[in-house]
């Protein structure tokens, strides 16, 4: 993984299409995300914007995944018979009532 720090309201390099976000940001009285992928667009809006303190943006090597993608090949991994899986905004795992995770659950509940 690349580390980048880039000020707003100057030059941002194109190479930092699809970087990350390492913190929450304001631009233009826009809230961005920690986490958000930065696009071309982005990054013109940010060089555009108010001069402020430098953040930090991640570059992804080759092979390397964005943490929501991790998280949602995670909870794939996981699920059995009778789980679904909720991407967004967070991943959760939800067991149906006659599912083995809602069993084991009972289970636990009533044995522990």
């Amino acid at each position: 993984m690349q580390v980048h720090r880039v000020s707003p309201g100057r030059h941002v390099p194109a190479r930092l299409v699809g970087g990350v976000l390492a913190r929450d940001l304001t631009i233009g009285g826009e809230r961005w995300s920690k986490g958000r992928r930065l696009s071309a667009d982005d990054l013109v809006v940010l060089a555009q914007a108010d001069p402020a303190g430098p953040v930090t943006v991640l570059v992804p090597d080759p092979g390397e995944l964005h943490e929501d993608e991790a998280a949602v090949r995670l909870a794939t991994a996981v699920a059995g018979k009778g789980l679904t899986i909720a991407a967004r905004p967070r991943v959760v795992l939800t067991s149906s009532p006659t599912s083995q995770a809602s069993s084991t659950s009972a289970w636990l509940s009533s044995n522990g």
